[in-house]
C-alpha cells in the first residue's frame, strides 16, 4: 500500500479475513463493515434498510441472527470504542461550553477595555452627536473597530490552533497507541465558519455594548457637563460584575490547573512496594480457531480453557529462562487500575452496609504465587493454595488499606464480604459470601487518592485465579527479570510464537511505566488549563488597570481639591483602593465557592483535598490581591503627582 495509508486507524499490516476471525459470542466483539453510501442516501435510510434485512434474516434463521444488532455509523465514529452518542459528544460539547465561557470572559474584559478607551473620546463623540452624527453611525464605528481587532485576533488564534493541534496529537500518540492516520490536526471548513461566527459575536459584544453605553440618552446635558469640567461617564454595576466574574474565573481556572497538575504528578510518582522496574509486563490475548462451529456456551468454555492452558504454558517456558526469576499471571497487576465493585461486609464497621451504598473496592484475580513473585509476604492469616481452587471455596485475600478503610483496623481473618450490584434492578439473585483468609501488605504505596483518577493505591480484594478457566479475559503476565526487562521482550515474543501462533502480545513494557501515559495526558490537560488561566489573569489585570486609569482620570479634579484642602495621602490612597480591592476580594471569594462546588461534584474525597490545600489556596488569594493592587498603583501615582492647581485648571 502507499506510504501513509494505515486503514482503518493506524495499521500497517493486513491479512485476509477468515471465518474463524468473526466474533461468535454475543457481546464479545463487533464485526465492522466498511462501505460507501449510494449518492443521495442518508445514514438513517441505510440504517432502516439494514435493520429490515437483519429482521428478515432473524425470522428465517433465528438461532444465528436473533442477537444481531446492526448500527450504521460515520466512519470516524465507527472506530471509537465508547458510545459516541453519549460520551464522545458529551465530551466535545463540554469542551465547547468551557471554551464559550472563556470566550465570554475575554469578551467582557475586552468590552471593559473598549469602554474605558471610548470614555476618553467622550467629548469627541458628544461633539459629533451635536453636529448631527446618528447614534447608529457611532455604534457601527465602534463595531467596525472591534471587528478589525477581532479579525486579527482570530487569525492569530487559528494559526496557533492549527500548530497546537499537531503538537497535541503528537504528544498523545505513542508507539502502542497512535491516533488515526487521517487525523492531521488541520482546520476544517466547519471550524473556520465557527471561528468567523465567534469573531462577529465577540466584535458585537466588545464594540456594540460600549457604543450603546456611551451614546445613551442625555447627550446634550452630558455635553454641557463635559464642557464645564464635571460629570461624564461612570462605571456602572455591569462592569463591576464583569470584574468580579473575571477574577472568579481566574481563580477557578488556576486552581483547577494546579489541582490537576498536582494529581498528575502524584499519579506519575506512585511507587510500588517492590522494585517494579525489574518486572516486564504484557497483556495476553488469543485468536479464535478457524472453525465453522456455531458459538455456544460450550464453545466459549472450551476457548477459555484453551486460552488458559496456552498462557500457562507460556508462563512455564518463560520461567525456565536463565534471565527470569519468577513469572505470574493476574487479571490486573499492581500499578494498574483495578475494576471497582461495591461490596458489603457481614458486620457494619466503617459504615452502614444496610443503607445500600456499600463500600467501593478494587478487585483482581491473581495466581497462587503472585504475592511471592512480587516479593510480598502474608501479614495475617494464610496465602492462597490449592484448597482455594475447589469449586465453592469462595475465599479472598485483602490488602492493608482494606483493613484500615473498610474494617477500621479490626481483625479481618474470618470476616465475610459479598459483592453487590450497583443497581438493584439488575440483581436477580444474591451473590455468595466470600471469607477473608489472609491480609497482604499494600503492593502500591498510598499516594493519597487523586480526584477522578483510578489510583492503584486503594482497598483491594484478591481472588484466586483458576488455572483451568480464568475469571477474566485477557490476562496479564509479569516476569521478574534479572537485568533490563526490555531485553526480555524479543525472547518473550519468540517463546509465545512457539507456544501458539494465535497468541497475541500487547503493551510489552516495564511495570514501573504503567502509569506514565495516564500521567502525561493529565499533565497536558493541566498545562492547557494553566495557559488559559494565565491569559485570564493578564486580561483581568488589564481590565483592572483600565478601570483604575479611567476612574482616577475622572476623579482628578476631586483629588486635586482634596489635596488642596489638606487630605492625607494614605487616606486618599485607601479611599481609591477600596472599591477595586473590594471587587477583587469578591471575585476571589466567588472563585473559591465555585471551586468548592466543582470539587464536590468531582466525587468523594474532595473535602479532604480542599482542606489539604486550603492554606495554599488562601496564599494564592492573597497573591491575587497583591497582583491586582499593583495594577492600581500606576494610575494612583500619576494622579498624586499632578499639582492641585493643574488638576483644577485642566478640568475647567
Amino acid at each position: 500500500m502507499p506510504e501513509g495509508f494505515a486503514f482503518p486507524i493506524y495499521h500497517s499490516l493486513w491479512t485476509p479475513l477468515r471465518p474463524g476471525d468473526l466474533p461468535r459470542a454475543p457481546g464479545l466483539g463487533a464485526l465492522r463493515l466498511f462501505g460507501r453510501l449510494a449518492p443521495g442516501v442518508t445514514l438513517a435510510e441505510a440504517q432502516a434498510e439494514l435493520t429490515t434485512l437483519v429482521a428478515r434474516a432473524a425470522e428465517e434463521f433465528p438461532e444465528q441472527y436473533a442477537d444481531l444488532m446492526p448500527q450504521v455509523l460515520p466512519y470516524a465514529e465507527s472506530i471509537i470504542s465508547i458510545p459516541p452518542d453519549i460520551l464522545v459528544r458529551a465530551g466535545i460539547y463540554s469542551v465547547n461550553v468551557f471554551a464559550a465561557l472563556f470566550l465570554i470572559l475575554c469578551c467582557g474584559n475586552v468590552a471593559l477595555l473598549m469602554f474605558a478607551r471610548a470614555a476618553t473620546r467622550e467629548k469627541e463623540i458628544l461633539v459629533r452627536c451635536a453636529l448631527g452624527a446618528s447614534r447608529g453611525r457611532i455604534v457601527m464605528q465602534f463595531f467596525a473597530e472591534a471587528l478589525v481587532l477581532g479579525a486579527l485576533a482570530a487569525l492569530l488564534g487559528l494559526a496557533a490552533t492549527s500548530h497546537g493541534l499537531k503538537l497535541v496529537l503528537g504528544a498523545l500518540s505513542t508507539e502502542s497507541d497512535s491516533w488515526p492516520f487521517w487525523l492531521e490536526g488541520g482546520l476544517s471548513p466547519t471550524t473556520l465558519t465557527y471561528a468567523v461566527l465567534l469573531t462577529f459575536a465577540a466584535a458585537a459584544t466588545v464594540g456594540v455594548l460600549p457604543g450603546l453605553k456611551i451614546t445613551r440618552r442625555g447627550m446634550g446635558a452630558r455635553l454641557r457637563e463635559a464642557t464645564a469640567g464635571g460629570g461624564g461617564l461612570q462605571m456602572g454595576g455591569i462592569w463591576t460584575g464583569v470584574i468580579i466574574t473575571q477574577i472568579a474565573a481566574t481563580v477557578l481556572f488556576t486552581a483547577v490547573a494546579f489541582v490537576t497538575q498536582n494529581q498528575a504528578s502524584r499519579l506519575a510518582s506512585i511507587e510500588a512496594a517492590f522494585p517494579a522496574e525489574q518486572y516486564l509486563t504484557v497483556r495476553l490475548e488469543m485468536d479464535r480457531e478457524s472453525t465453522t462451529e456455531e458459538w455456544s456456551d460450550t464453545y466459549e468454555e472450551d476457548f477459555l480453557q484453551r486460552y488458559s492452558a496456552t498462557v500457562r504454558e507460556l508462563k512455564r517456558q518463560l520461567a525456565m529462562e536463565p534471565a527470569v526469576e519468577d513469572v505470574t499471571l493476574a487479571e490486573k497487576l499492581p500499578l494498574m487500575g483495578h475494576p471497582v465493585r461495591l461490596i458489603e461486609v457481614d458486620e457494619a464497621v466503617a459504615g452502614d452496609p444496610s443503607s445500600g451504598t456499600g463500600f467501593r473496592v478494587g478487585t483482581a484475580a491473581v495466581d497462587l504465587d503472585s504475592f511471592e513473585v512480587f516479593q510480598t509476604s502474608i501479614l495475617y492469616g494464610r496465602n492462597f493454595d490449592s484448597r482455594d481452587l475447589v469449586k465453592g471455596a469462595n475465599t479472598v485475600v485483602v490488602n492493608r488499606l482494606f483493613v484500615d478503610q473498610i474494617l477500621a483496623g479490626r481483625n479481618a481473618i474470618g470476616r465475610r464480604i459479598r459483592f453487590k450490584s450497583g443497581d438493584s434492578r439488575f440483581r436477580t439473585e444474591l451473590e455468595p459470601w466470600f471469607e477473608i483468609v489472609g491480609v497482604v501488605p499494600d503492593l502500591v504505596l498510598d499516594a493519597k487518592a487523586p480526584l477522578n483518577m483510578d489510583n492503584p493505591a486503594r482497598a483491594l480484594v484478591y481472588r484466586p485465579l483458576s488455572p483451568v478457566q480464568p475469571q477474566g479475559y485477557p490476562l496479564y503476565l509479569a516476569a521478574h527479570v534479572r537485568g533490563d526487562p526490555n531485553s526480555l521482550a524479543p525472547m518473550l515474543r519468540r517463546i509465545a510464537r512457539d507456544v501458539s501462533p494465535r497468541l497475541r502480545l500487547h503493551d510489552i513494557l516495564p511495570l514501573n511505566r504503567v502509569t506514565g501515559e495516564d500521567a502525561r495526558s493529565w499533565h497536558l490537560f493541566a498545562n492547557v488549563v494553566l495557559m488559559g488561566s494565565v491569559t485570564a489573569l493578564f486580561l483581568s489585570l488589564a481590565g483592572i488597570y483600565s478601570v483604575m486609569s479611567f476612574t482616577v482620570s475622572r476623579r482628578t479634579r476631586e483629588i486635586g481639591v482634596r489635596v488642596a484642602l489638606g487630605a492625607q495621602v494614605p487616606r486618599l490612597i485607601a479611599d481609591i483602593f477600596r472599591r477595586p480591592l473590594g471587587q477583587v476580594a469578591a471575585g476571589i471569594v466567588l472563585g473559591f465557592v465555585l471551586l468548592g462546588a466543582v470539587m464536590a461534584l468531582a466525587g468523594s474525597g474532595s473535602g479532604a483535598a480542599i482542606a489539604k490545600h486550603a492554606g495554599l489556596l488562601f496564599a494564592y488569594g492573597i497573591a491575587m490581591m497583591g497582583v491586582c493592587a499593583l495594577a492600581c498603583i500606576g494610575p494612583i501615582l500619576r494622579a498624586l503627582r499632578v499639582e492641585p492647581v493643574e488638576a483644577l485648571r485642566d478640568d475647567t
